[in-house]
């Protein structure tokens, strides 16, 4: 069978192998071969898969700096408003004839930039190494999720450059999804609960739908306001044993009978006890004997 020929067979069964689609596949052959085309209906980027006739690979390849290859390609007329983007599906494929017995490269690696007004403001996990050994690796992979608060003018695919290896690759074809952020009548964006947000009690304590401090002079039974002391039938506060309460004992059963006049009228109350204070006599305790 011509080379040709299992170039053809080969293709035909990579695509095949993507009919499933999976967060990551990787795909190699001993074959010069081409990869599988991207899954979704309407890819942000697309770029042929070529090899000539001798095996050697002509299509548009990213490289590590390390030659003439570009490090960065810019993917034209994409822009996002604010929102999010996922990286459902990024094509990674490198072939060529004796790719099988090359050294190894190891950072055959892209990520995807995304910039407004020239700055870099999100950027996507990076797609994995393709396998050496065999002269065509390709790698599905899902490259996560990038946030953009503000959105975005411009996208770029870069290389994960950083060794001396030409480390080429070529990115076959993107695919995502947008979700763009959902915003209120004043311009705002949504949050978790929508639009109807908490307000910041931290800083305005008196807004609406921030907990109150009662009134609990003006309203005793408001919620947070201490329970009023239970009281008894004579209007006495209830104590630990409820209103059945021992009386207290009196600290001094038996005071002193304390008479004070003068000494002249308390004289004649024969047989007691006088105590004689100045002018005054004091009665201490009645001493009388029968």
């Amino acid at each position: 069978m011509s080379r040709n020929r299992v170039l053809s067979v080969l293709s035909a069964f990579a695509f095949v192998l993507v009919a499933f689609p999976a967060t990551a596949f990787a795909g190699t052959s001993e074959d010069v071969v081409r990869p599988p085309g991207p899954s979704c209906a309407d890819p942000i980027y697309t770029t042929p898969a070529v090899l000539d006739a001798n095996g050697y690979n002509q299509s548009v390849r990213l490289g590590d700096g390390s030659n003439e290859l570009p490090v960065t390609l810019a993917i034209p007329g994409q822009t996002f408003e604010a929102g999010a983007v996922s990286l459902d599906e990024v094509i990674t494929w490198d072939s060529h004839i004796d790719r099988e017995t090359n050294t190894d490269q190891l950072n055959e690696r892209v990520v995807i930039d995304f910039l407004l007004n020239g700055a870099v403001v999100g950027t996507s996990d990076a797609s994995p190494d393709l396998a050496d050994g065999v002269d065509s690796a390709w790698e599905i992979s899902n490259l996560g999720v990038v946030n953009l608060p503000d959105g975005a003018d411009a996208v770029n695919l870069r290389h994960v450059a950083g060794t001396t290896q030409i480390n080429s690759v070529v990115v076959t074809s993107v695919c995502v999804t947008f979700v763009a952020v959902a915003t209120c009548e004043d311009g705002t964006a949504e949050g978790p609960n929508g639009c109807e947000q908490a307000p910041d009690c931290e800083e305005t304590p008196d807004a609406e739908g921030c907990p109150q401090e009662p009134d609990c002079d003006v309203d005793p039974d408001a919620e947070g306001c201490p329970e009023p002391p239970a009281t008894c039938e004579d209007g006495s506060v209830e104590g630990p044993d409820g209103c059945d309460q021992a009386p207290e004992p009196d600290p001094n059963p038996n005071p002193p009978l304390a008479i004070t006049g003068a000494y002249s009228d308390l004289l004649a109350a024969g047989g007691m006890i006088f105590v004689l204070t100045g002018a005054l006599v004091t009665l201490v305790a009645n001493r009388r004997e029968d």
